[in-house]
């Protein structure tokens, strides 16, 4: 909803499936303005995620236009089978980015990010508004995204692939016209050494 103060807040909330089944709750509150951002997010597993592995996270960012190089703040609260997890940044500054990791993550599981990547990354939730707040679809899914989120530093690399009209479903109430964008994302330091994933 918009305000007669030109601020735009919102709350959303998702709800992620895998196989059909609930897996992952997330409430999301937002705000923008013309110069500013603020999000923040609360995360849960749920159903038969929530019994296999439990966690909760809940995740804060607010900056200056998400297209300038201003002061940015992210943090991160986690908590995954009774371990909890801090992540803090704060970007923009004059002596460049700083962040903070609590526990420190064991160098046996990652390897650690070098200074010359994590200086022009961006934090998640920045990278984010910097996609949402592009003029058009197109210019929103085009070029690569450089992100740091205290851990890992990925680029992803966005392709708008055209149009497709959504039919509502059991996991989704919208139908309408979308925009196909396909993400794909390079981990360049800090990922996992053994992967459960693979590549």
């Amino acid at each position: 909803r918009a305000s007669a103060s030109n601020a735009a807040v919102g709350e959303l909330t998702y709800r992620a499936y895998y196989g059909g089944l609930s897996a992952v709750q997330i409430d999301a509150r937002l705000g923008l303005t013309d110069k500013t951002y603020e999000l923040s997010t609360s995360g849960r597993s749920i159903g038969f995620l929530d019994f296999l592995f439990p966690f909760q996270s809940t995740v804060t960012g607010r900056g200056g236009s998400a297209k300038d190089r201003g002061l940015k703040h992210f943090t991160v609260e986690s908590t995954y089978r009774g371990k909890m997890l801090r992540i803090t940044g704060l970007t923009g500054t004059n002596t460049g980015p700083v962040w903070t990791v609590t526990p420190l993550i064991p160098t046996d599981e990652r390897d650690p990010v070098p200074l010359n990547l994590r200086t022009e990354a961006l934090d998640p939730i920045a990278a984010l508004f910097a996609a949402a707040t592009s003029l058009t679809a197109l210019e929103a899914c085009s070029g690569t995204l450089q992100i740091f989120n205290g851990k890992v530093r990925i680029d992803v690399h966005l392709t708008h692939i055209g149009e497709e009209n959504i039919l509502t479903s059991q996991f989704s109430v919208f139908s309408g016209a979308a925009d196909k964008c396909e993400a794909r994302y390079e981990v360049l330091a800090g990922g996992y050494k053994k992967s459960w994933f693979g590549s």
